[in-house]
């Protein structure tokens, strides 16, 4: 009651001070700041792994499953996430927030240190790096054909990745899904002995 009867028996205080209070508002929404990338860190660190020729079953179990086991002893760990696929691994590991990203980072890289002794000795070195939101894809391009999959595999390689290199201000190109063709020989030792 006591707010009301002031404000009815003020009006020109009551005005001033609403008044103060949008130009004041007014200022503060002009000013403040906005960004289509805000400079935010989630403390986010991914695993990429590749052992060309290998099926999604054997990058799951003998790089992503023994990676994963070594990373789940990490204090912090938020959630891990996985994607196995022919010839690729790829591990995301959130930590809680608060957790500094550098020290998360250099302990996922100790730990798939203290792994490599049970990966495939044909496996590339896993890579470890801070995932930076401003760093994320903002385009995937699709290209697809009627005729022979090597031809336009080929197109997109040589011809497609290579411009979109060029273009100023782009980052990266990755190509991925192409099925490479593989040649298996088994030789059998006895007959091999007995020429």
């Amino acid at each position: 009651m006591f707010l009301s009867d002031t404000a009815i028996k003020r009006p020109v205080t009551t005005i001033l001070f609403t008044a103060g209070i949008l130009i004041f508002g007014y200022i503060a929404f002009l000013n403040m700041g906005v960004d289509l990338y805000p400079e935010i860190e989630f403390p986010t660190v991914s695993i990429s792994s590749t052992l060309r020729g290998a099926d999604p079953e054997i990058m799951d179990s003998d790089v992503t499953d023994v990676l994963e086991e070594q990373i789940n002893t990490i204090e912090g760990v938020k959630t891990i996430q996985s994607t196995s696929r022919e010839g690729h691994s790829q591990i995301v590991v959130q930590f809680v927030l608060g957790k500094d990203i550098d020290v998360g980072a250099q302990e996922v890289r100790d730990k798939v240190n203290m792994a490599q002794a049970g990966l495939p000795r044909d496996l590339e070195a896993p890579i470890v790096q801070k995932i930076d939101m401003a760093m994320a894809p903002f385009m995937w391009i699709a290209v697809t054909s009627r005729g022979d999959y090597r031809r336009i595999a080929r197109y997109a390689d040589e011809v497609v990745k290579e411009r979109l290199q060029t273009v100023p201000g782009v980052g990266a190109v990755m190509m991925g899904g192409f099925q490479e063709r593989q040649i298996r020989i088994w030789l059998d030792p006895e007959q091999l002995e007995a020429r």
